[in-house]
């Protein structure tokens, strides 16, 4: 009698069996949501670069989701950011052959910059610095990297900057844009990227 009462699921085991039963559905649906996401991400992007004329392939060695190609002469890639397993951003990436040795960050100013105590470096430049935030780890070289060419570029695409950053870090020359994009909004920023590339020597 006693070994049949103990076979017969107690109120604890049975909570415990449908917690696990939950957990798993609750696994399985954040995996399905975490790969439609991937799914969706390639074929937007990927229809990006054709428009674009690049040819994309996905590069899945680190812990990001990454389209990797090669524009006018230079490796790029697509990379998506994710908090929380969602797709927060999508930065455009340029690689460089050789480092910068430079950290640079460089945004739109908005009126919550204007109205925070966060402090902008002054390059000596009225126009640029109402018009950009700018921050750096290596601040000392951020004046003579900034030459009159590139800050026109700047200057001439301040509107893209209404849907991204410019970041700068040795050998990477990023666009910290946003989720949805395409192919001529690409293009200006590759074109942008180039460019800043090509006049910073």
């Amino acid at each position: 009698m006693k070994s049949i009462l103990a076979a017969i699921p107690t109120n604890n085991s049975i909570s415990i069996l449908f917690g696990i039963i939950f957990s798993i559905i609750g696994i399985g649906t954040i995996i399905y949501a975490y790969s439609r996401r991937n799914t969706n991400f390639l074929k937007q992007w990927i229809e990006i670069g054709q428009g674009l004329g690049i040819e994309l392939n996905c590069d899945k060695r680190k812990e990001q989701l990454k389209l990797v190609g090669t524009y006018k002469g230079f490796n790029m890639a697509f990379c998506a950011v994710f908090i929380k397993s969602s797709i927060s951003q999508t930065n455009t990436e340029i690689y460089l052959d050789k480092n910068t040795n430079l950290n640079l960050y460089i945004t739109k100013k908005t009126g919550s910059f204007l109205q925070s105590n966060t402090k902008s470096i002054n390059i000596g430049d009225s126009t640029f610095n109402k018009a950009f935030f700018i921050k750096s780890k290596t601040p000392e070289k951020v004046i003579n990297f900034l030459k009159p060419e590139i800050k026109k570029q700047l200057i001439n695409n301040i509107k893209l900057f209404e849907k991204g950053s410019l970041f700068i870090d040795d050998n990477t020359i990023k666009w910290l844009g946003k989720k949805k994009s395409n192919s001529e909004f690409q293009k200006q920023v590759l074109d942008l990227l180039i460019n800043i590339e090509t006049h910073k020597n």
